[in-house]
């Protein structure tokens, strides 16, 4: 079981090593639904309210409004893997959705717009969570702001 956790944080950390930037264009935009969901409702009652306002700090720094209004979505997403009775690993994506008219059909799609992860083996979760949040958001931010200079 211990393999499977150092394969994930490998992986976690070559991936963030190879591609320091997304692949992501993040021009800007004024409005965001903020949302936080959990696959364990157990970490998300405790957390969800730190969650959302580091999300809504983040993005009043870079003028985007919440907006309930606002039909693109920016949002936490955590997955909780418990490997052993001692060893959990939690998955946090901070992703933008938003519909888009696909050039084809003309139909509209809801898709990606931006998506960054961060893997990593729980220590004393509250900390975790809002360190590898942060740093989610720090990147987010220094991409929004270049791509809108």
């Amino acid at each position: 079981m211990l393999n499977i956790a150092t394969k994930i944080l490998l992986h976690s950390f070559f991936s963030v090593a190879l591609f320091a930037q997304t692949p992501f264009i993040l021009e800007q935009f004024s409005t965001a639904h903020i949302v936080v969901k959990s696959d364990s409702n157990k970490i998300l009652d405790k957390y969800k309210t730190n969650i959302y306002e580091l999300l809504n700090e983040y993005a009043d720094d870079l003028g985007i409004s919440a907006s309930r209004l606002s039909r693109r979505v920016l949002g936490v997403k955590m997955h909780l893997l418990k490997v052993t009775k001692e060893l959990s690993i939690i998955e946090l994506e901070l992703y933008i959705h938003e519909p888009t008219l696909r050039i084809e059909d003309k139909q509209e799609i809801f898709s990606i717009s931006y998506q960054n992860r961060s893997i990593f083996v729980v220590n004393d979760i509250e900390e975790d969570i809002e360190d590898n949040l942060i740093t989610l958001l720090e990147e987010f931010s220094t991409q929004y702001e270049e791509d809108n200079e």
